[in-house]
């Protein structure tokens, strides 16, 4: 073999591996769990395990992207130390009419339902997001009482988080959160739909509408293998999002730090092959007065 080959296969070896790290509070020093992670303008990622650590693929000279609700969003150069410190978000404080909620009304906004349509998930953090307009709900009914989530899993207790946001006049994309804090579900084997009581955020239905994000967790609980034709075991996380074909293009994805706009597509199989649709998750909400 060529020398100066066999060279560049050793630098392109200790140059990449596993990165091991940890995220924590840039203030307490805690650790924070379920961070999202990207390595920089690639599609490789992770998350931060309950106790903040880490693991990915990457050299030295690679940067990565963290995420997680109630940080600020940062991209960090990679450090032999290993630690990774993000900075609480500040969140204004909205002037808001404290209203005592009556729940004695019910209102069930969307229609998914559990199809044999799944995001079969790897190893990359992403958020899949529906909206929902504020023209499908009535004045009696205007705060979120629950939301609905269907999904698929071949573990029990499946980790994931729920997002809840308002959307940018601006960019007509997913704007900022109306929570401050995680939301943290776990759902059960099998074709599931879950349901999360969320009436405790007493949040508002905005005037721009309110978007609903199921976000993956990439962690060793998560970890899953199936097997392909070839018996080749191929590594995925649960659980998988069930996904609905629909006409109107009111679905999102967040990945390295971005949200971009489902659009139509040729649907190429199954009930609606030959027409152009979305894919969206299959998400409902449930409204109360």
């Amino acid at each position: 073999m060529n020398k100066f080959l066999v060279f560049f296969l050793f630098l392109t070896i200790s140059l990449t591996g596993q990165i091991k790290g940890v995220v924590k509070d840039s203030i307490s020093g805690e650790p924070i769990p379920y961070v999202s992670i990207w390595i920089e303008n690639k599609s490789i990622g992770t998350s931060s395990e309950e106790n903040g650590t880490f693991l990915i693929n990457a050299n030295e000279t690679n940067r990565l992207q963290f995420s997680c609700l109630g940080y600020k969003d940062n991209t960090l150069n990679i450090n032999a130390k290993g630690e990774y410190l993000l900075s609480p978000e500040i969140y204004q404080i909205r002037e808001v009419e404290v209203i005592a909620l009556k729940k004695t009304k019910k209102n069930k906004v969307g229609n998914s339902e559990l199809s044999r349509t799944s995001h079969l998930q790897g190893a990359i953090p992403q958020i899949l997001a529906k909206k929902f307009d504020y023209d499908s709900i009535t004045k009696e009914t205007n705060f979120l009482k629950e939301i609905e989530i269907f999904t698929k899993s071949p573990i029990k207790d499946a980790v994931l988080k729920i997002r809840i946001l308002e959307l940018d006049s601006i960019t007509n994309l997913p704007g900022k959160s109306l929570v401050d804090e995680s939301i943290l579900v776990k759902v059960g084997k099998g074709r599931k739909k879950t349901i999360v009581d969320v009436s405790n955020q007493n949040i508002s239905i905005p005037k721009g509408g309110i978007i609903i994000g199921i976000e993956n967790v990439i962690v060793e609980s998560n970890k899953y293998f199936q097997s392909h034709g070839d018996k080749i075991e191929t590594e995925y996380y649960a659980p998988q999002v069930i996904l609905n074909y629909v006409e109107e293009e009111k679905s999102y994805m967040f990945v390295n730090l971005k949200w971009f706009k489902r659009k139509k597509q040729l649907v190429e199989f199954g009930n609606n092959k030959g027409k152009k649709m979305v894919i969206e998750p299959a998400i409902n909400i449930v409204l109360t007065n």
